[in-house]
């Protein structure tokens, strides 16, 4: 994914992938990346390629997840088996 100062500001979305820790907003166990598979105003679920689903609500944590999108800062795989779909 290249990284793109608009794709910074655009809401995440159905499709979107999300990458590495993401700064703890899954809780301390998480450590996949992953896709967002629903969102809502103030809230997102998202699944790993090995199936697991992750549950995040507030808007603040939606707006911290954006920054996730970028493969190269933060996925532990490389390549990354997660692209985005949108």
């Amino acid at each position: 994914m290249t990284h793109n100062s608009n794709d910074d500001e655009r809401p995440l979305g159905v499709g979107d992938a999300l990458h590495g820790f993401c700064g703890g907003l899954f809780g301390r166990d998480h450590y996949d990346c992953c896709r967002v598979e629903a969102i809502g105003q103030d809230w997102v679920v998202t699944r790993a390629d090995n199936g697991t689903v992750d549950f995040l609500s507030g808007r603040t944590q939606l707006a911290n997840l954006r920054d996730y999108r970028k493969q190269s800062d933060y996925c532990p795989s490389n390549p990354c088996t997660v692209r985005s779909e949108a």
